[in-house]
């Protein structure tokens, strides 16, 4: 394995008082250049999702993919909207394709939580080329996705809608979920976390959202899984990166937890580089920068670690050099940095400028722009999930065949992103055996809670919901950056 891999946490505000929002936009318009420079109806013309706002039941038509390229115009328009729309009419561009699948579809769902459990085909049922199966003439399910996805975030975060399109196709043109064809309704906070409740509620009592799907909701989650706790809304993959994912009933993470990629991370930087580290967090955002900072003190000496330097860094600083030094002075040869991926690639330039080259570790969603920065090849990125590049098995190949069909232009920018909103499309899949004539939030979690040792066909770790809890081992994938773009340096095999 090479040196070094690495990975970026993508932030949102704390509060929507004004120097977090402030400090939040300088970080997202750091990492895209400029922030997006797409106007505002651009942006809306990026997802090709519907949009509920906080007004109940307006919606914004959406049609292509936020985030640092354009839509492919292939993939881009509005399809033709599923039965069962709110309202009486179509709700936006609808995700679904509901009825016959067209000839030279093909299904390679290659799990047996994706294939057996959720309605589609299982591995190697239907070939390429071949006839996929119809959807039966059920009620339209809809799910609801929450996020970031306009504004100076958009930037950062705009590939997850798209790639939820791409699931809801796929699915719907290989037998939906449990016969019923599925609709994504995706909610844009444009980075103001004060958005989320309200336009949860308006999803799940004005669109009749009974799940939501990947929510990429850094400070949000209390107050979202509190509602959907009260409603019976399962909570099925997302940012994983508030502790309170893997201990909430209505919680079903997607991937490895955050302990497992800073035990995982920092027993690699070891094996490569020695026991001596550094450790670095942000200090904007500490319920998830600091508390991870505390699980990598807690695995140290049991993975060999010493940690010789330990210090808080500003997402916004304007110079990283002193850290660089004093981390340099302290002998260690690798550095856990825990921000965005904007200030990591940063923080690596200006250690470059005074002849330091640890070995570096992150963690979280790859963010497109990271593979640019050449001091970042070879650094360590533990993965909650499959690494994007991997098309060699029957689970993944069916996301690269989805993706090329559907959205072919994520093909030229795969990141964690895409792959983390596909896995947790894949669980919902996975967890849909009960959904009835008159589906419900309770019977998909009825589903999700059988699930044991799931692993969607070698998308993710070993996935176990007991009375809703997630148990799951300490085991992570890993992501590599080579030539400016995101590699496997394992391929699927995991580290534990």
């Amino acid at each position: 394995m090479s040196a070094r891999q690495t990975s970026q946490m993508g932030f949102q505000s704390a509060r929507v008082r004004g120097r977090m929002v402030a400090v939040i936009a300088v970080v997202a318009m750091v990492s895209t250049g400029c922030a997006t420079r797409l106007s505002q109806d651009e942006i809306r013309a990026a997802a090709g999702t519907t949009t509920v706002t906080e007004d109940s039941g307006s919606q914004d038509a959406q049609v292509g993919a936020t985030g640092t390229g354009a839509a492919d115009p292939a993939t881009s328009g509005t399809a033709t909207p599923g039965a069962g729309a709110v309202g009486g009419g179509s709700v936006g561009t609808a995700t679904t394709e509901s009825g016959s699948a067209g000839a030279g579809s093909t299904a390679a769902a290659g799990s047996k939580g994706s294939g057996s459990k959720g309605g589609a085909p299982a591995p190697g049922s239907t070939g390429a080329g071949a006839q996929a199966p119809a959807i039966a003439n059920k009620s339209l399910i809809k799910v609801g996705n929450i996020g970031p996805y306009s504004g100076v975030l958009g930037g950062i975060f705009g590939d997850i809608p798209a790639s939820l399109q791409v699931w809801a196709k796929w699915t719907n043109a290989n037998g939906g979920l449990n016969g019923h064809p599925v609709q994504v309704i995706t909610a844009d906070t444009g980075g103001d976390p004060s958005k989320a409740l309200t336009l949860a509620k308006n999803m799940v009592e004005g669109e009749g959202v009974i799940a939501f799907v990947n929510n990429f909701l850094l400070f949000e989650f209390e107050s979202i899984s509190n509602y959907a706790a009260s409603k019976g809304v399962p909570l099925i993959g997302g940012d994983l990166s508030n502790p309170a994912w893997t201990t909430s009933p209505i919680a079903f993470p997607q991937g490895g937890s955050f302990e497992a990629q800073m035990k995982i991370g920092t027993q690699k930087l070891v094996e490569i580089g020695g026991p001596k580290i550094a450790t670095l967090y942000c200090i904007e955002v500490a319920f998830v920068c600091k508390a991870n900072n505390e699980l990598i003190h807690k695995w140290a000496a049991k993975v060999g670690a010493d940690i010789v330097y330990n210090a808080p860094v500003s997402l916004t600083a304007p110079s990283y050099t002193s850290t660089c030094i004093n981390a340099k002075n302290s002998g260690a040869s690798g550095i856990w940095i825990l921000a965005e991926g904007a200030s990591v690639a940063r923080f690596v330039r200006d250690c470059a400028a005074q002849g330091y080259k640890p070995n570096f570790a992150m963690v979280g969603l790859a963010s497109p722009a990271v593979p640019s920065e050449p001091n970042l090849a070879g650094a360590i990125i533990p993965s909650p999930v499959f690494p994007s590049v991997v098309s060699s098995t029957p689970a993944t190949a069916a996301f690269h065949t989805a993706l090329g069909k559907y959205a072919s232009y994520l093909l030229g920018r795969l990141n964690g992103e895409i792959s983390n909103a596909w896995t947790a499309g894949q669980l919902a899949l996975a967890g849909a055996k009960y959904l009835s004539d008159k589906p419900t939030g309770t019977e998909w979690l009825k589903g999700l809670r059988e699930l044991k040792k799931e692993t969607l066909g070698g998308l993710t770790i070993p996935l176990t919901f007991t009375s809703g809890r997630y148990e799951a081992p300490l085991c992570v994938f890993f992501q590599g950056i080579e030539n400016g773009r995101y590699t496997a340096p394992q391929g699927l095999k995991t580290s534990c």
